[in-house]
């Protein structure tokens, strides 16, 4: 099985996204985004997790979008990176409301692990929520991933506060549960300097991943929607990265 490098995917896909971003075309692209963020355990700063994740989302007629996502993590405790690449299929009911169709693969040490999901995104006033539902075949078992994320700027000013949970679970029992509070602020139009702080419970085929952690990062968008429908989907976000 062929697995490509993760730093020369990553930067496939942001020159990629770079260059429609930069295109005459531009006006055909309906969002993207470049996220860099950098997450810790609180009491084992060892346990930490660096990721970079690029997406663009384009029309494919009135009514349905493809988004596709690549990211690349190094999980500090497992001296090791990762590479998850994922591609949704999106209807749009209109303007405040989407469901998705997406596939994703992570790869991290010569290996890979697949998973199928539904997702939906609604914008609630001034807030925006997304959830998602997937299955996945690994290593460990089958397993199930949960997830449920929102979000609403305050008073309509640079502030914006949200929550987020992302659960897993495999056969025998095993489960990973993480659950933060996320805050943002508005550095321009689009880029948005962003934190969480939380906690995760359990363990799935890595040791010690319970506990409190702090995450740090910034966002940049572009496009006509400034920014993607949906957010990243992988095992790593619960299990054993953050």
């Amino acid at each position: 099985m062929f697995t490509p490098h993760p730093a020369g995917a990553f930067c496939a896909v942001v020159s990629m996204i770079c260059g429609a971003a930069l295109s005459p075309a531009q006006a055909e692209v309906l969002g993207g985004r470049l996220s860099l963020a950098h997450s810790a355990f609180v009491d084992d700063t060892s346990m930490a997790k660096s990721a970079a994740v690029g997406s663009i989302e384009l029309p494919m007629g009135e009514r349905f979008s493809m988004q596709s996502d690549l990211g690349l993590a190094g999980l500090h405790a497992l001296d090791d990176k990762t590479v998850n690449i994922t591609t949704h299929a999106i209807l749009h009911f209109g303007a405040d409301s989407a469901a998705g169709l997406f596939y994703g693969v992570d790869m991290m040490n010569g290996g890979s692990d697949d998973f199928l999901g539904l997702e939906y995104a609604r914008n609630l006033g001034a807030a925006q929520v997304e959830a998602y539902v997937a299955g996945i075949d690994s290593a460990e078992g089958s397993a199930t991933l949960l997830g449920l994320a929102g979000e609403m700027p305050l008073s309509g000013g640079p502030f914006s506060l949200g929550a987020a949970l992302d659960h897993a679970s495999v056969g025998g029992g095993r489960s990973a549960t993480r659950f933060g509070l996320t805050g943002g602020y508005a550095v321009g139009e689009s880029t948005r300097l962003v934190a969480e702080i939380g906690t995760l419970g359990g363990g799935i085929g890595v040791d010690d991943t319970s506990g409190g952690y702090v995450k740090v990062g910034v966002d940049f968008t572009f496009g006509r929607n400034a920014g993607t429908t949906f957010g990243q989907r992988s095992v790593f976000n619960s299990i054993p990265g953050l």
